[in-house]
């Protein structure tokens, strides 16, 4: 029997060794810490469910809901409160609200881009142009960055205001830095197949609304699991015990000779036929330094930011603000601490009591670097102070809790599709050896899930083929 070593228990490791102990492989889980799921983490304080990483995953993207209904947990799964849905933007220190027709950043409606405080008349007369513009094929083949992209299809205030808060919230990076082509692929298609991004996106929605792969308009925008996302992954694990030996700690090396792959686990000493690492670019880097320097290298210069996290609980009664809508984004030239805000109550049920409000805050990645060696009660109460002052409230917090996650999001910058194509070529000359991740074609949960499914399914055929 094929033996299969997976390195790292976040969901895309789970993910790859559920499916291949389904399929009969004998598997090994390395994995660090003793807490498996990576940045999925859900605790209870005061009763109230906080999330210290991810705390739903886009609806759209059908991998994590399959998966949770093969794993029989339908039931628990929740949708975002979308007739309550409102997102506000920072500007000048007032939070106005994302004009209606916003597509993830791009505009498809007139009026309501017209009649918006968010942005100047420049900015709109621009966005009005938009529509009118058709293919062109002077910039079919450079890659350029969102920033670029922006600008050239809505101006330098849209990038500001909609760009850069908007993939702040999913990336933590910059969009100076990522790439469109990376980032956003349906973009870029767009903008060749009808040069207004704008028109596209409307155009294409009302061909899908006539077909059977178009969205229910019943169906929220994100679902998130009645207990917490540790749910997901909780429940893996359980699926998980007694068929998989678990092996807490730190892979050193990797090696591989005629007999397979050899790995270093706190001295000791681990043989597979075949490798999965599940890790973070970076720490695969490390691994793969001296069987595929290449790869290695490859890997290494794929960048990472830090994000952190900070749940803050307030008392219902008096709290002083209605929290009509998901909460507020904060763009970086309003120079704040924090990037943005959810109001959980208003987002999901069955994530506070009835005494409670949970205000959900992440640290800017410009800022995490200045407030990593902080206390924790500091960065609370500096959060809590911003946080007051933006929407208006008196109360104080009863309880707060922070996450700090170390380089914990892949970022997606200028050459990025090119590199990854590059460890693919490159993986195929590794017999056996096999990445997976947030760092390689998406970060979110469907993205990862995906993957390793499709890494899991790959070994179970061509082992079958043999």
């Amino acid at each position: 029997m094929q033996r299969i070593t997976i390195i790292g228990g976040g969901i895309s490791g789970l993910t790859a060794a559920y499916d291949l102990v389904q399929f009969g492989f004998d598997c090994s889980l390395i994995e660090e810490k003793t807490h498996l799921g990576g940045v999925i983490k859900t605790v209870r304080v005061k009763d109230c469910i906080l999330e210290d990483g991810p705390d739903s995953f886009l609806a759209q993207k059908p991998w994590a809901l399959d998966l949770i209904r093969e794993l029989g947990i339908e039931d628990q799964v929740i949708g975002s409160n979308d007739h309550l849905r409102r997102t506000f933007i920072l500007r000048a220190g007032r939070m106005i609200p994302l004009p209606d027709g916003i597509h993830f950043m791009i505009p498809t409606k007139i009026w309501p881009v017209l009649t918006t405080r968010l942005v100047g008349w420049k900015t709109k007369a621009k966005m009005m142009q938009e529509w009118f513009r058709q293919p062109t094929t002077a910039r079919a083949n450079e890659e350029r960055s969102v920033a670029t992209f922006m600008q050239d299809h809505f101006g330098k205030e849209a990038n500001h205001y909609l760009a850069q808060p908007m993939l702040a919230g999913v990336y933590g990076g910059s969009p100076e830095r990522l790439s469109v082509d990376a980032v956003l692929p349906r973009f870029v298609e767009l903008e060749k197949q009808y040069g207004s991004v704008s028109r596209g996106i409307l155009q294409t929605d009302a061909s899908l609304k006539k077909g059977s792969l178009h969205r229910k308009s019943s169906q929220p925008l994100f679902f998130s699991l009645k207990n917490g996302m540790q749910q997901l992954t909780d429940h893996i694990s359980k699926r998980l015990s007694g068929r998989i030996r678990r092996i807490t700690g730190s892979a050193k090396t990797l090696k591989k000779d005629r007999d397979g792959f050899h790995i270093v686990v706190e001295g000791q000493k681990i043989s597979s036929d075949q490798v999965i690492i599940a890790t973070p670019a970076h720490a695969a880097s490390n691994l793969l330094q001296n069987l595929d320097p290449e790869t290695s290298d490859h890997l290494k210069a794929i960048p990472y930011s830090s994000s952190m996290t900070v749940n803050l609980l307030y008392r219902r009664p008096n709290f002083g603000h209605a929290l009509q809508g998901f909460g507020f984004l904060a763009p970086e030239v309003e120079q704040t601490l924090i990037a943005a805000c959810t109001w959980v109550n208003t987002k999901f049920q069955h994530r506070a009591t009835d005494d409670y409000i949970i205000l959900r805050a992440f640290v800017s990645h410009r800022q995490t670097k200045y407030v990593s060696s902080m206390p924790d009660e500091d960065i609370a109460n500096q959060v809590h102070n911003e946080l007051s002052q933006i929407m208006g409230f008196t109360a104080k917090p009863t309880a707060w809790r922070i996450a700090r996650w170390n380089r914990a999001m892949a970022q997606y910058e200028i050459g990025h599709r090119r590199r990854v194509d590059k460890i693919e070529a490159r993986l195929n000359r590794v017999e056996g050896l096999h990445l997976t991740g947030n760092a390689y074609e998406g970060i979110g949960i469907p993205d990862c899930i995906h993957r390793s499914r499709k890494i899991a399914h790959r070994i179970q055929e061509n082992l079958a083929a043999v």
